[in-house]
């Protein structure tokens, strides 16, 4: 209780007040994925447009001398396809990958990562159906192995052929009669630009540019040819390098794509009809020079983000298992550890939602080590394309939240908290770069320093959350959870001179708020307060008689709060009263 003058009617101690606002921030996260609703199509696994999801921020701020309650981004993404995944065999011992992988899909992996000879053809078919995404055991391979034996039976003249480029055009012919049961009358029968899996081609007889590259790829390997894999913008598609060094283009769409000729002639008179007819992005021939050559297997890497495993056709947990895959088995090749970053993004944002946190903290134990990589260097030059920055920092934002969170419980690793620190510092420095989501990333980066200010206001160490503060970058106002951070430190703070009553340490905390220009509902709540501490100590001078000063406190008042009619009122009455 302050003491009061009894010329001032015993006047109590005036209490703060308290403010409520609600913020809420609308973002989106980007996933390279097929425009489904779009008429030409891409037939390269690695060229799909990009797909939106919403993301909304809530921010509750609880200002005055009550507690600042903390918030927290609501869901990323539909909860449908993260709610139906069974996760507890996730994060296996003895397994590099967060989603958990068959006897089968490991013994691939690790045939393909040691392997010091070429793959064969019994490795690529079952690479490649690994990226079909529905065959995941020794099992189900056989029947597939069964009908690719049964065509080299019926076929055994094709592996007689001396010549090198006559044996793989007649490999092509016959790939198509066989299995595709195309004709003169027909040449695109079964074709489909959206059918990129093999399984689904060897079972039925559709396929696309994709599907069909990886059969001929396997068919080539079992005939001895040597071959890779040939991807543009909208395009895959084979060469054959012959023994004089010759390379030959084998368009697989076509039985009669052997030796095909893409010159610059072709994509001025006949690319335009050629690629529409199998409804593909019309290429240029810029593009065509600029066409990238794998091996066999890369392109089998390749498609494990096609067509197939979008979002309406394949399971999330299927196209996470498949993502990062392909992220590990093309680990030197950083774009393709774009959807990889998404999905543990997803998975990060979700099992965090659920409050799940044992799974969390095995998901970022699991993937610490890749994201590591990313720690002192600026993600936009990591990547050629800038987007694939954008799942990294955001992920990396929501690593800089787990290792503050850790910190509380982790006694045997000293410094986790300094280190998402710095992560989260490091993220903001980065956020204007990125192509999109850019308050997104900042604010996930700011929630994560305002949990690690929050354990530090409940420890009572006010100076180190001073210097926190101290070294959030300029844009901080623009960030509700920046915003939020900054009124818990200010409320806290308040809460310690309060209970001290130490009103001119108050009057400087509060002012020093004000000026940071801070426009949130919560402004009021600050002036109000300010007011209140201006009158508190005007009290005080009052009560030790000293009555200049009471009133000099209150004409200060009167200048310096913008709204200061109790102070004006006391500012009155004191006057009359001196």
């Amino acid at each position: 209780m302050q003491y009061a003058s009894s010329a001032l009617n015993d006047v109590a101690l005036h209490e703060p007040s308290l403010g409520i606002m609600l913020i809420a921030n609308k973002n989106s996260l980007l996933t390279k994925n097929r425009d489904k609703n779009s008429n030409m199509r891409s037939c390269a696994s690695g060229t799909r447009p990009h797909q939106l999801f919403s993301l909304l921020l809530a921010g509750l701020f609880i200002g005055g001398l009550l507690q600042a309650q903390t918030f927290e981004p609501v869901s990323a993404f539909p909860l449908s396809d993260e709610s139906s995944v069974d996760r507890s065999g996730f994060a296996a011992p003895g397994q590099m990958t967060w989603t958990q992988l068959t006897d089968f899909e490991q013994s691939v992996i690790q045939r393909f990562n040691t392997q010091t000879s070429e793959p064969d053809a019994s490795d690529l078919l079952a690479l490649y159906l690994i990226a079909s995404g529905d065959i995941r055991d020794d099992d189900q391979v056989k029947p597939f192995q069964t009908h690719l034996e049964l065509f080299f039976e019926q076929h055994q003249d094709v592996l007689r052929i001396r010549d090198e480029r006559e044996r793989g055009a007649q490999l092509l012919k016959r790939m198509h009669l066989h299995f595709f049961s195309a004709d003169e009358r027909s040449p695109l029968a079964g074709y489909d630009a959206d059918q990129s899996q093999l399984s689904a081609l060897l079972r039925t007889g559709v396929y696309n540019c994709i599907s069909s590259a990886l059969l001929y790829l396997v068919l080539a390997e079992t005939a001895g040819l040597v071959s890779a894999g040939v991807i543009m913008p909208s395009h895959a598609y084979v060469q054959i390098t012959l023994p004089d060094g010759r390379i030959v283009d084998v368009e697989t769409t076509s039985a009669d794509g052997f030796d095909v000729v893409r010159d610059e002639a072709f994509f001025n008179r006949q690319a335009g009809s050629w690629f529409e007819s199998r409804r593909l992005v019309v290429p240029s021939f810029a593009d065509y020079e600029q066409r990238r050559v794998v091996s066999p297997a890369g392109l089998g890497y390749e498609s494990m983000w096609s067509q197939h495993t979008t979002e309406m056709r394949m399971p999330y947990a299927d196209r996470m298992r498949l993502a990062e895959i392909r992220g590990l088995m093309q680990s030197e090749y950083l774009d393709a550890q774009h959807n990889r970053l998404v999905y543990y993004y997803r998975e990060a944002d979700y099992l965090r939602k659920q409050e799940n946190l044992p799974a969390l903290d095995q998901l970022f134990t699991r993937i610490s080590p890749l994201l590591t990589e990313f720690d002192n260097q600026p993600a936009a030059a990591l990547f050629s394309d800038p987007i694939s920055a954008v799942p990294a920092l955001l992920l990396q934002a929501e690593r800089a939240d787990w290792l503050i969170r850790t910190s509380t419980s982790n006694t045997v690793v000293p410094g986790l908290a300094d280190q998402g620190q710095q992560l989260a510092l490091h993220v903001l420095s980065q956020a204007s770069s990125a192509p999109m989501n850019t308050q997104l990333i900042r604010d996930l980066a700011y929630r994560a320093l305002g949990n690690h200010l929050g354990n530090l206001l409940a420890a009572d160490d006010l100076v180190t959350a001073r210097d926190l503060i101290a070294g959030f970058p300029d844009d901080c106002g623009a960030s509700a959870f920046c915003v939020n951070a900054l009124e818990q430190f200010y409320i806290t703070q308040g809460q310690q001179y309060w209970a001290q009553r130490n009103w001119p340490r108050a009057i400087s905390l509060y002012e020093e708020y004000l000026t940071l220009g801070l426009q949130t509902n919560n402004r009021s709540v600050f002036e109000s307060n300010l007011q209140t501490a201006y009158m508190n100590q005007a009290e005080q001078y009052w009560f030790d008689e000293e009555r200049d000063e009471a009133v000099a406190m209150l004409e200060v008042c009167v200048i310096k709060v913008a709204s200061a009619e109790r102070c004006q009122q006391r500012l009155q009455s004191a006057r009359q009263g001196r």
